[in-house]
């Protein structure tokens, strides 16, 4: 299935290419699963700028990663084994922390990072998963597992100390979290066809949702 890769802010500039800069660390390693298919194979693309950078790449199979990162002391990893998985990640400010692991075909992985201190773990299996993370301001964390095929999650966070964790294993299941302030949620979604749409604008609330069986549909919005 071709899905169209939806698009965050800077991630035009993963594709350009820019000369080494100093104060930051990259590795990359690539492996083919045919040497001989010269048409197909791996893309990395990094790109650091600031002091004390850190960012690796390891790619088996057919697969594109680029990293973008701006600022001081940020971490950022990449894997990937399989075909057609593609993953993008941009962070800018300080201390930031992400990682972001793909299997199997044709998954999608965005995450976008501002501020200082955020943490985002992104975790595919299957076909087709795509999944969104955007955070901005100080201390936010989030957590993406999805196992199955056709699954997407979306978490968009901004303020400081928000939390969010999504788990999806099965097929069909949508996933939105969207919060500010100083929200903390946890959502767990096994089955076919569920979905979930949050939205939350007040502070401190406590959520957690669990689904299981077939068709159930949650939206929660406070304000």
């Amino acid at each position: 299935m071709c899905r169209p890769i939806l698009s965050l802010a800077l991630l035009s500039l993963l594709t350009a290419t820019a000369p080494a800069l100093a104060g930051g660390v990259a590795y990359v390693d690539q492996v083919a699963y045919d040497p001989a298919r010269t048409r197909e194979g791996n893309w990395a693309s990094v790109i650091q700028s600031g002091a004390n950078n850190w960012a690796s790449q390891r790619q088996i199979g057919e697969n594109t990663a680029a990293i973008l990162q701006s600022g001081a002391d940020n971490y950022l990893i990449q894997e990937q084994n399989g075909t057609g998985n593609h993953a993008r990640a941009v962070q800018s400010g300080s201390s930031n922390s992400g990682s972001q692991e793909q299997g199997v075909n044709g998954n999608t992985a965005l995450l976008r990072q501002e501020g200082e201190s955020n943490a985002a773990k992104q975790r595919q299996l299957g076909s087709a998963n795509l999944v969104i993370a955007s955070q901005r301001g100080m201390r936010n964390t989030v957590v993406q597992v999805q196992v199955g095929r056709d699954n997407t999650s979306t978490v968009s966070q901004s303020g400081q100390d928000n939390s969010a964790q999504t788990t999806q294993q099965g097929a069909w299941n949508k996933a939105t979290i969207e919060q500010t302030g100083g929200q903390n949620y946890e959502v767990v979604q096994l089955g076919v066809g569920n979905s979930f749409d949050s939205q939350g604008v007040t502070l401190s609330n406590g959520t957690k949702i669990t689904q299981t069986g077939v068709g159930a549909t949650i939206k929660v919005s406070s304000r």
